[in-house]
């Protein structure tokens, strides 16, 4: 997921506003290290239990989930600016 993170972060200004791009950046800055801290120790968890032929799937899974949620958010953003 790479290259999504920096281009939500440059595009921060455009989709919040200036006024409030910074704290925009802050939380998603938050929520990657928190996904980068907790994605791991859940997984261990999840493969201690039914093994490690579910990465392939819980890889998906969530990259499937921040692909839906990206476009969600790019749906209300273009909806907000078209009913200011």
């Amino acid at each position: 997921m790479g290259p999504v993170y920096p281009s939500i972060q440059h595009m921060a200004p455009e989709n919040f506003g200036r006024r409030y791009s910074a704290p925009a950046i802050g939380l998603q800055m938050a929520s990657a290290y928190l996904g980068a801290a907790l994605m791991p120790m859940v997984f261990g968890h999840i493969q201690q239990l039914f093994g490690i032929g579910l990465m392939p799937l819980y890889l998906t899974v969530f990259a499937v989930l921040n692909l839906a949620l990206l476009e969600a958010a790019y749906k209300q953003i273009e909806k907000s600016k078209n009913n200011p």
